[in-house]
């Protein structure tokens, strides 16, 4: 008992270490942003901009609320793909499938789909900004809910694949590089899963990473 009770106190410890390490970093971003629609006197887009962040951080810093619901994540990405919507326009598009009404109660760690999203937008399509194109979709899995989000850049290599099937599979506790958030999420899914959930990745047939998000429903 006193070996069990430790171990999951370790498991306590690594996931609340590895939700301090999630911190939105592209509010300058978004400042810059809500500068350059002043400048061009485009003030409707201005208030709407500074709705979504208002909403955006209050996602993130209302509450203590490690496990949240499907809907609620689901909300949150899309307030971040709207924003990214206002500063790249037309350059970047984003096929958001609706979320299933089968999802939308199923609690799952607090940030998981948005940090994926951002993940396409930094090391996908920003650097194909005049094509860009992200695709969020759902399914459900023998009892398993899983995210699919896809991206046609041009820079993901069969290379830069193994090497990031790699770091899933060993998941090191303090993995950083440009991936690091990814590998959060995956640590994170597999400690509140018990191992039965994670992230993993294949080729898009739009050209760029798929990054798979599977979970159990009804872990705990």
């Amino acid at each position: 008992n006193q070996s069990f009770e430790q171990a999951v106190n370790l498991e306590k410890a690594e996931l609340n270490r590895l939700y301090l390490q999630v911190h939105p970093h592209f509010l300058y971003n978004c400042l810059f942003n809500i500068s350059n629609l002043c400048t061009t006197g485009d003030y409707e887009n201005v208030g709407r901009f500074i709705r979504l962040l208002g909403a955006y951080y209050r996602y993130i810093t209302y509450g203590s609320e490690k496990i949240v619901t499907m809907a609620e994540e689901y909300e949150y990405m899309s307030q971040y793909v709207q924003m990214q919507g206002l500063r790249f326009g037309s350059r970047i598009s984003v096929d958001l499938a609706p979320l299933p009404a089968w999802a939308r109660d199923v609690r799952v760690p607090k940030f998981i789909l948005q940090p994926v999203v951002e993940n396409a937008y930094k090391h996908g399509c920003e650097v194909n900004l005049e094509s860009g194109l992200i695709r969020v979709s759902f399914a459900g899995e023998d009892g398993y809910v899983c995210v699919y989000v896809e991206d046609n850049g041009k820079n993901f290599t069969d290379g830069a694949l193994r090497a990031l099937r790699e770091r899933f599979e060993n998941a090191l506790p303090d993995d950083g590089g440009a991936e690091g958030g990814l590998i959060n999420i995956h640590r994170r899914l597999a400690l509140y899963c018990r191992g039965k959930s994670g992230l993993s990745a294949e080729r898009s047939p739009l050209g760029g990473a798929k990054i798979i998000i599977r979970f159990l429903c009804g872990a705990s």
